[in-house]
């Protein structure tokens, strides 16, 4: 992302992508809230060079978010700890505090109590987008079954993907059946485990075998599908 300040009190967002209503848009409600809080009258333009599909269940949008925050932490002067700009986050979505923290981490309460822990190594990861994405207001609007998993303690204990686990999984592959068909898909041909990716449309691959790999996401981009190729972040 660009900042430049203004002079004016405006807050003006662009970007390279069609990104919607600048009210709605989680980069401008940080600008906004900040202001407020702290009593800014200055104004910012920001440009967001967007590279993660909108509503993928990638976090793009909150990710862009604490970077806001980080920057204008920086670019107004406000002196803020790690603990306000948490605060502020916390107010504003359930993910951005993950984005803030950094690294390999645990999100508990709405995900806005973060805390680190070891890193799990993945070197083989497909990312798998159809054309469409979901609304995070819609996938949670459709969840009815909650609970506890322990999913997560085993995925620490054992460092395998097999224990990967989405609880909002179930309830997307009943809505969209091309979501169903591609984790399906990647199970049944080699994948070492599937998943939905978030509250988004994205379904993510954990691979051993990098033929399989190399294989999966030769098909996907061949049907004209969004595809990256991933690991997880060290530290």
């Amino acid at each position: 992302m660009n900042f430049v300040l203004l002079d004016s009190s405006e807050v003006k967002i662009s970007s390279n992508v069609e990104i919607g209503e600048k009210a709605n848009n989680t980069v401008y409600r940080v600008a906004e809230l900040i202001r407020e809080s702290y009593g800014i009258d200055k104004g910012i333009e920001v440009f967001i060079e967007k590279r993660i599909p909108l509503s993928a269940g990638l976090g793009g949008g909150s990710s862009n978010a604490a970077t806001a925050i980080r920057a204008l932490n920086r670019l107004w002067s406000l002196n803020m700890k790690d603990e306000d700009m948490h605060s502020l986050a916390s107010e504003l979505g359930s993910d951005i505090n993950f984005f803030l923290y950094g690294g390999t981490a645990l999100g508990e309460g709405r995900g806005e109590i973060v805390k680190g822990i070891d890193p799990i190594d993945f070197d083989m990861i497909l990312l798998v987008k159809p054309e469409f994405g979901i609304s995070s207001s819609d996938a949670y609007c459709w969840l009815t079954e909650y609970g506890d998993s322990d999913n997560w303690e085993k995925l620490m204990a054992t460092k395998d993907s097999i224990n990967c686990f989405n609880r909002l999984e179930s309830v997307i592959r009943s809505k969209y059946t091309e979501i169903d068909k591609i984790i399906r898909y990647l199970k049944e041909n080699g994948a070492r485990q599937a998943i939905l990716s978030g509250s988004g449309s994205t379904v993510i691959g954990f691979y051993d075998d990098g033929q399989k790999f190399d294989n999966h996401f030769n098909y996907y981009r061949e049907k004209g599908f969004w595809c990256c190729q991933t690991k997880t972040k060290r530290s």
